[in-house]
């Protein structure tokens, strides 16, 4: 980059179905950003490829290295445990979940 600062990152998406077609989804000065699945439009159960541009006086540096990050769903919650009477007493309870 010639040893000047940077002065703003690019990060792009892509699926691996539409591979080579990256999508901008961040372009500013902080080198941080935080991927969110609503304002970004991921899709549960598919697989996302993610690269970052570097820019400084003299340009855009070549694409990074990629990532891959799979967005899964989130787990159902569990059965409520259930108070076994039987094995149960005044100073101890047992539960099972089913």
């Amino acid at each position: 980059m010639g040893g000047s600062p940077l002065v703003a990152f690019k990060l792009y998406v892509d699926t691996l179905v539409e591979t080579g077609f990256f999508r901008l989804i961040y372009s500013g000065q902080s080198s941080t950003y935080t991927v969110n699945t609503i304002t970004d439009n991921l899709t549960t159960g598919v697989t996302y490829r993610f690269v970052l541009v570097a820019s400084n006086m003299f340009g855009d540096s070549e694409m990074s290295e990629e990532i891959r990050i799979a967005i899964g769903s989130l787990p159902l919650a569990p059965d409520a445990p259930v108070k076994v009477e039987s094995a149960s007493s005044l100073t101890s309870i047992t539960v099972q979940w089913n």
